[in-house]
């Protein structure tokens, strides 16, 4: 499983980035020892929040993974097709899309999940002044 984090200057909204890092916890935590796991953050540029690409998850890994979560702040630019790009180069099974971006601006994103080396499932969980909403699959 890889995380993709919008970390762009629109996610400081309405606290839009901490509801963001708080359901990438919570499904952290409910994910069991030593599946492997990554977190791709995002604005500009896309990169690794830890290093060595997919990482057993640990109690150790999720408290570095939270820690480092609480030293983003957000800024600049949406650029998805770096973060998910960035994302299925790791070649996981599964994709999460943490954004507050609408369905319209992802939908030219389903060309590059065709393309992957490996097929991957990829959900998108919008992020809105009032929640995270439940993830869905790309447009």
């Amino acid at each position: 499983m890889v995380y993709v984090l919008d970390c762009s200057g629109t996610m400081g909204l309405d606290g839009r980035l901490a509801r963001a890092r708080a359901a990438l916890l919570a499904t952290l935590a409910a994910l069991p020892d030593g599946a492997r796991v990554q977190v791709v953050t995002y604005t500009g540029r896309a990169a690794p929040l830890v290093p060595g690409g997919l990482v057993p998850l640990t109690d150790r890994t999720r408290a570095g993974i939270a820690a480092a979560l609480a030293k983003l702040d957000p800024a600049g630019a949406s650029r998805h097709v770096e973060g998910l790009r960035t994302a299925l180069l790791l070649e996981p099974d599964a994709v999460l899309l943490l954004t507050d971006t609408g369905a319209d601006e992802l939908a030219g994103l389903a060309p590059l999940v065709r393309g992957a080396r490996k097929p991957a499932a990829v959900s998108v969980a919008r992020v809105t002044a009032a929640g995270v909403l439940s993830p869905a699959g790309l447009p």
